[in-house]
């Protein structure tokens, strides 16, 4: 995926991070363009690869999906679009084994809006009124949800790295077909009792990464483009 650089989400991301009595709260919304290059493109060859032999020995297996069954190649693309993104946000993770129920589909813009609201309750609280408004203003401007298809990410709470240890997260997925564009936001809660948490870049350095599965990779697959 290519990342976009959208000044007005990164100004927003730094209000998405504070301390709230002895926890921490981070969260970050990322505009990409859905245009696979470099290390990218050859994994998503690979992935589409797979399950397409998957599909001609079981066709049964990818029936039905979020995005409906993957033997249909567009359905296949949106699927792997995901799979870059997640790998594009969180460089230090290999999310090529994803599954597609891992990805769900949600119903309605207003019902995610309404769940991003009461998990950030208590951050709308402390920065009032004006960090709600810009939160939705800024993601209107953004990707304008409303043209939007909307996927969660489900972390396996079992064995999923990004879950370990949290309170609460989620991770929303806004794609625009239209615009060829998506926004991912995400964000999450964590004690910080023995931990050196930065909030200001939201890195966490418990050395607990041994517990997922760690990209041999170390190579940042953000590629800055102008929006």
């Amino acid at each position: 995926m290519k990342y976009i650089d959208v000044p007005e989400l990164a100004r927003l991301n730094s209000m998405l991070r504070f301390s709230s009595g002895d926890s921490k709260v981070c969260g970050r919304l990322e505009a990409y363009s859905c245009k696979h290059a470099g290390y990218d493109k050859k994994l998503a060859k690979t992935i589409d690869q797979n399950i397409s032999d998957t599909l001609a020995t079981s066709p049964e297996t990818y029936i039905t999906s979020p995005f409906g069954s993957l033997s249909n190649s567009s359905n296949r693309k949106l699927f792997l679009y995901f799979i870059s993104t997640l790998n594009s946000s969180f460089p230090d993770y290999d999310f090529s084994n994803l599954r597609p129920e891992q990805i769900q589909k949600e119903c309605s813009l207003r019902t995610v809006a309404n769940t991003i609201n009461a998990t950030l309750a208590e951050a709308f609280e402390h920065e009032g009124q004006t960090l709600c408004d810009q939160l939705w203003m800024t993601l209107y401007d953004a990707i304008n949800p409303e043209e939007c298809e909307i996927y969660s990410y489900v972390p396996d709470l079992d064995s999923d790295p990004l879950s370990d240890g949290k309170l609460w997260s989620f991770n929303y997925f806004f794609y625009n077909k239209k615009l060829r564009k998506l926004v991912f936001f995400t964000c999450f809660s964590k004690r910080t009792y023995g931990l050196d948490f930065d909030a200001s870049s939201c890195e966490e350095n418990d050395n607990d990464s041994d517990d997922g599965a760690v990209s041999d990779n170390s190579e940042d697959f953000r590629e800055p483009m102008d929006d």
